[in-house]
Parts: C-alpha cells; structure tokens; sequence
C-alpha cells in the first residue's frame, strides 16, 4: 500500500515540478565560479524528499509499526520529526541566505545536541569493528555521538556538487541497508530518490543544502538507531566503507586546506568531482558512478573483508587524485 502510494505522489510531484519549484521560490544561481549552470535551478529536491517523508510518517503513525527504528515509541516519532524538520530548515535557511559556516555549524551541532540528549535509542556507546574489537565509549559517549552526526552531515554536503552524484550514493546506501541489514525504512527511500535523481539529471532541481541536510538527518537517526538495538551488527569499516569516496574527499581536503592555509570548511573546486570533470564528461562521470557502486555491493555480497575493500579502493581513489594532481 504504501509503495503504490509513494508512487502516485512522486508521479504528481514529478510532473508539478515547475509549480511546486515556484511556490518554494528558492533558486541556486550561476556564478561562474563554483556554480556553472546556464539558469537559475531551484533547490526543491528536498522539499520533494520532505513530502515524501512526511506520507512515510503518516503512514507508520497509522499502521503502528513499532518495529520501525523511526517509531519505536511516539515520544522517538516526535523527537525524530523534530531533529529532521531542525535539520531540513537549517538546509532551506542556507539555500536562502548563505548562511555563513560558523552560524551554519552553531546551528546543527545545537539541533543535534538536543536531539541526542533527549534520545533514548539514539547514541552510540561502543564501537564494534569486523576482527571482533570493540570499544566502550563510556563518558564520552554523548560528545562522540554529536561528532559522528556532525561529521556525517559533512561528509554529504561537501559530496553535492554535480548533477546526481549525491543522489546515486543515495540511493545506493538505501539499497545497501535495506538488502544486507533489512532496514525497511530505506526501501521507502528509494522510489522518491529515484524520481529526484530523474529530475536532478534533467537539470529541472537540485537538492540543494536543504536536501543534504535532510538525508542526513534520517541517515544519521537510522545508522544510530540500528547500532543501539542490534549491537555488533554493523561495524565501523562498513560505515566507513559505504560512504568511503565522501569520506576520503573530506579528509584530504581537511589537511590540503590547512596546508593552503585556508578554512577547512572553505568552498572551493578541488573537490574529486570537480577535478574528474576537467577530463570525462559529467555523463561518463555519472556512469561510471553508478558502475562503482554495483562493483562495491558485489564485493560486499560475495563477502569480502571491509577492510581489504577500503585498502583497494584508497589505492584506487589515490591513483585518481594523483592523475588529477596538475588541476588542484
């Protein structure tokens, strides 16, 4: 019922885009800079994921499905719709008037902050690795759990810069935790990303901050949730692997900003798609993506270590930045 219903919904908002993107009246314009686009484009793509969520909702209210991670109890329901509308607002207050970082970042780790302490599913206490090391996080706990949302959201925002690249890791990572850690939730996620992605390759919207910022949101809530109820299920280097290219970008570009002697957390092009975009097409680029990322869930289904799939996949992405190295 509800995936027949998800679909008429994202049919409706598919071909009322153009009115739906006026009413939200946000645009992401060209600068030439950073952003190439020929037009104005709005950043409707997470007000289209919003809508989506919030039919999800209605419909775990109503069919009482308690055994979801996003409806363990109707205090977690509440707390969870309050941290993901938080969240997705910060996003849409960005897309609006370019917050500056520092305000940005006041603003999520206060929304986060409040989300985890009123949680009672959602911190991590220990962390589990796939050789059988744990580690107990005991006082910590709190402030780690903070570090790994913020962190997170990081990740994903500095990962959007061209068209589908965030949405085809999107959708992977549903796939990814629906298939192999049955996470229902996800598979509700995969229709109106796949509309979005449809949408975001036409160039007719984009995600935007507040689209990013609301995917992370209930990332971060089902990942947490999910290593809170079912200790030692997924380990730090699945986590790490599953976002791992993001993740790489992010540090590198952490220590090459310091060493530039600029804010780490400064925009810039010498993101690895950017640099990729200097010699492929963004077609070819996008393909290739999507190649990537059947190769990795096979590796991950025929169960290959974590650990030697991040060890060859760093060796990969090394060699990509090295052939890119004359562009940054």
């Amino acid at each position: 019922m509800i995936y027949a219903c998800l679909i008429i919904l994202n049919l409706v908002l598919y071909f009322k885009n153009d009115l739906i993107s006026k009413i939200f009246c946000i645009y992401d314009k060209p600068d030439n800079l950073r952003k190439f686009q020929k037009i104005p484009i709005p950043v409707s793509g997470g007000l289209f994921l919003f809508i989506n969520l919030f039919l999800i909702f209605i419909y775990l209210l109503f069919s009482n499905q308690l055994s979801s991670l996003m409806f363990i109890n109707t205090d977690e329901l509440l707390l969870n719709s309050f941290f993901i509308l938080a969240f997705w607002l910060v996003g849409v207050l960005d897309d609006k008037y370019e917050l500056k970082a520092v305000n940005k970042i006041i603003l999520m780790i206060s929304v986060i902050s409040i989300y985890v302490f009123f949680s009672e599913f959602s911190y991590v206490r220990y962390l589990y690795f796939e050789n059988g090391l744990s580690i107990n996080l005991y006082y910590i706990y709190f402030y780690f759990t903070i570090f790994c949302i913020f962190t997170l959201t990081l990740t994903l925002n500095m990962y959007d810069g061209i068209d589908g690249q965030s949405l085809i890791l999107y959708i992977f990572l549903s796939i990814y935790l629906y298939v192999f850690h049955q996470i229902e939730f996800c598979s509700y996620l995969i229709l109106p990303l796949v509309f979005i992605l449809i949408l975001n390759l036409q160039q007719k919207i984009y995600l935007g901050d507040n689209g990013v910022m609301l995917f992370s949101s209930v990332l971060s809530i089902l990942l947490i949730k999910y290593n809170f109820l079912n200790p030692a299920s997924i380990f730090v280097e699945e986590i790490f692997l599953i976002l791992i290219i993001p993740a790489l970008d992010l540090i590198r570009l952490f220590f090459y900003r310091i060493y530039r002697k600029k804010s780490p957390i400064s925009a810039d092009t010498n993101h690895i798609h950017h640099l990729i975009n200097k010699f492929i097409t963004k077609k070819k680029y996008i393909s290739f993506s999507v190649v990537f990322y059947l190769v990795l869930l096979f590796g991950i289904f025929i169960e290959v270590k974590f650990a030697y799939l991040i060890f060859f996949i760093f060796l990969f992405y090394s060699f990509i930045i090295l052939k890119c190295s004359k562009y940054i």
